[in-house]
């Protein structure tokens, strides 16, 4: 039910019962739930907001709970895993890294839950196998009496071609300076 209170709107929950007696009466009652409903209203734009900030990151982006779950994530993360928000849901962090990166990767992660932040560069392995080198960081934060990990990845495809680009020119370069 809402109503107007000088200009304002109010909004209540009502319930009504029907009684019968010696004759039939309707006994009704009214709760402003005005706060309420504003307060959802502001947490509803609050979230979507957040997620707006959170999907228009350009790399993947993840929130673990104490105990290691990702609890959130960003669209650009379902693309850069291959992987469907179903399946993250039940996945391990660990489960996107291979063989003594899985090991580098797990250690950071306690790292950032002891130390409060670490980086780390591993590869992402794609559920489709594709590995692509990410350079991660994250963040310990206690919201409340819960505490997170909050992360996000960086792609740096490029920066590696440069860097194996380089040491073929250097060798290149070395090789005709010794043909002189």
């Amino acid at each position: 039910f809402v109503a107007k209170d000088g200009g304002k709107t109010r909004f209540y929950f009502t319930g009504k019962r029907l009684i019968f007696d010696q004759e039939r009466y309707l006994l009704g009652m009214g709760v402003d739930v005005s706060q309420r409903y504003q307060a959802e209203v502001a947490l509803l734009r609050e979230k979507t907001f957040s997620d707006a900030i959170i999907d228009s990151l350009p790399g993947p982006f993840y929130l673990l709970d104490d105990r290691g779950r990702v609890i959130r994530w960003n669209r650009r993360h379902e693309e850069v895993t291959g992987y469907s928000a179903d399946e993250i849901a039940v996945m391990s962090p660990l489960d996107y890294f291979e063989g003594a990166e899985k090991e580098l990767v797990d250690s950071q992660i306690q790292k950032v839950f002891s130390e409060g932040a670490a980086e780390v560069e591993a590869h992402i392995v794609r559920k489709d196998g594709e590995r692509t080198p990410y350079y991660l960081r994250a963040v310990r934060q206690t919201i409340g009496n819960e505490t997170y990990f909050i992360g996000f990845g960086v792609d740096f495809t490029a920066r590696k071609q440069a860097e194996e680009a380089l040491v073929r020119s250097e060798e290149l370069l070395r090789q005709a300076l010794g043909a002189v």
